[in-house]
């Protein structure tokens, strides 16, 4: 056992042992666990460049452009056999971890650096590679790419190599989600703050962030410029932040705003229509100009001692429903064992607590906050932040007991790992196969078709996150709502087919299919605006799917 443990110590701070925990971690989580995606977001990024859509498109619209490249050269290879938007986030998430992973065992005793890594892959790790989401692996990336920077900067002689290492990792992970990685930086700072307070090598730290911050600000622009140089991408890319506010934020009632809908065009069926299932899609009734005037008049939070005070209603206490916040408080708990002495040390901790309440406060204020996607890259950069001040001087547990203690948290952890256990989420698997089965059966009942969707009907989850999705799977499937919705790659889908307006001009189209879940609101809705003397006509049902053709019928 001590010649095990000798070894341990030896060779930990090795690049390639980093690798090797971390992945041997990957794997057994990958062996107990179920994998997914924990929204449906990133699986619809990746049909738009895996093929499903019968294009491999780099228009990821959520992330930047630069990566759309990336995913469509891969997806060329295997031609959509291999899961390949899966592969490479798990990768980058692996690449930041292992990062991590190393530097700790580089700046702190070997007892402190097991314990501290342990906790962050039993925490993070779990939320980031059981729990995919893109967000997520913004914030991780960033935060890693800023740890590694700072640990160079701060080395008597820096690697060229890892600063380049880290600003590959701060940058990619703002082609995730630029603004996630933002906020992470304002995070990441406080390591940057007592850098300022110590005037410690003040010009490579400027120059090393500055060029970070160049990158991953030109990496943005970049991104709006592809978008903005596209007349239809560039109208569908405002129409779908006006649909975000609305979708994800709040929206105006009909009660009490009847004379301002109305003068829009807006009924009490269109309203339905939105609002429900935001099946909305009507350019006619919904144009941009509409939608604008709708968002103007939602209702937004005012500035106020109200707003303030209900704010500390829902902080700090709304943190105990974010999973990584756990893993914080027992790193917090270390460190007032671990601390560094000195005030300086203290102003960090104030100005982390402002930034991170400024920061929640704007997300409350704008109203979606508490977003676990969203908190689980603050609450990595906040953490990491905190075990840079710890003392490797005031260990005071030796490796074996740091070891211990990870089995002791390992186990606990599994109250919450239990809902992704392979033997409790077979379900899962039986569901997933139903989703996929009913869709194959209803796109059967016209290959050549085209199918108009309504949110909740046909979905994307009958795929699981390493699951293979055949190239042209999706290509003749068109939803009314959610974010894709009005994307130029749709417009061009249904043109092939002379449907602009999927309310208006399906109506006896010969290959043209309706899959919907509200049929009767759906009549009701192209009755009053388009047609009234339609009538809709089952023509399959395919497990839980309901598909129909739109028909005039004859008037009495």
């Amino acid at each position: 056992m001590k010649k095990v443990a000798k070894w341990l110590d030896r060779k930990a701070g090795a690049v390639w042992f980093s690798c090797f925990f971390n992945l041997a971690v990957l794997a057994g989580m990958m062996l107990l666990l179920r994998s997914a995606f924990e929204t449906n977001d990133d699986i619809s990024i990746s049909m738009i460049v895996n093929g499903a859509w019968g294009v491999h498109d780099p228009h990821v619209i959520c992330q930047n452009y630069l990566l759309g490249l990336l995913y469509s050269l891969f997806y060329r290879i295997g031609h959509g056999r291999i899961p390949w938007y899966a592969i490479i986030q798990f990768a980058a998430i692996f690449a930041a971890l292992t990062t991590v992973t190393w530097v700790w065992f580089q700046k702190l005793q070997r007892a402190q650096a097991w314990l501290v890594n342990g906790i962050l892959l039993i925490y993070f790790g779990y939320e980031c590679y059981i729990r995919m989401q893109y967000t997520k692996t913004a914030g991780i990336m960033m935060a890693a790419g800023a740890l590694l920077l700072f640990y160079e900067v701060e080395k008597e002689k820096a690697s060229v190599r890892g600063m380049i290492w880290g600003i590959i990792l701060a940058v990619a992970g703002s082609l995730y989600r630029f603004e996630e990685a933002a906020i992470c930086c304002v995070l990441m700072a406080g390591i940057g703050l007592y850098f300022l307070m110590t005037r410690k090598k003040l010009i490579t730290l400027i120059a090393v962030f500055g060029l970070t911050g160049l990158l991953m600000v030109g990496t943005e622009v970049f991104d709006h410029q592809i978008y903005a140089s596209d007349p239809k991408w560039n109208t569908y890319m405002k129409y779908n932040d006006l649909r975000s506010n609305l979708t994800d934020y709040s929206m105006a009632p009909y009660k009490g705003n009847e004379e301002a809908y109305q003068e829009m065009g807006i009924d009490k069926t269109a309203y339905r229509i939105f609002k429900n299932g935001l099946n909305f899609y009507d350019p006619d009734i919904f144009p941009l100009e509409t939608v604008e005037k709708i968002e103007q008049l939602r209702p937004r939070n005012r500035l106020s001692k109200l707003l303030v005070m209900n704010f500390f209603k829902e902080f700090p206490i709304g943190y105990l429903k974010i999973p990584t916040f756990y893993g914080f408080l027992l790193l917090a708990f270390l460190w007032l064992f671990w601390r560094q002495k000195g005030w300086k040390v203290w102003v960090i901790v104030g100005y982390e607590i402002c930034a991170m309440g400024a920061i929640d406060f704007y997300l409350y204020y704008a109203g979606r906050y508490l977003e676990n996607r969203v908190e689980t890259g603050l609450w990595f950069a906040i953490t990491l932040v905190v075990i840079w001040f710890y003392d490797r001087r005031k260990t005071g547990i030796t490796e074996k007991y740091a070891l211990i203690a990870l089995g002791g948290l390992l186990l606990a952890g599994q109250s919450t790992w239990k809902e992704c256990w392979r033997a409790l989420t077979v379900q899962k698997e039986v569901d997933r196969d139903y989703l996929r089965d009913s869709f194959i059966e209803a796109v059967e009942t016209d290959p050549e078709g085209l199918y108009l969707a309504k949110v909740g009907t046909i979905t994307y989850t009958g795929y699981g996150i390493l699951d293979a999705v055949p190239e042209g799977r999706f290509e003749n499937v068109v939803w009314y709502g959610g974010w894709e919705m009005g994307n130029p790659l749709w417009q061009n889908k249904m043109a092939e087919y002379g449907i602009v307006n999927p309310y208006r001009d399906l109506t006896d189209k010969e290959h043209v299919y309706l899959v919907d879940n509200k049929i009767d609101l759906t009549v009701k809705y192209i009755q009053k605006h388009y047609q009234k003397n339609v009538e809709a006509e089952l023509v399959k049902e395919a497990g839980y799917l309901q598909v129909y053709q739109i028909k005039s019928k004859e008037m009495e």
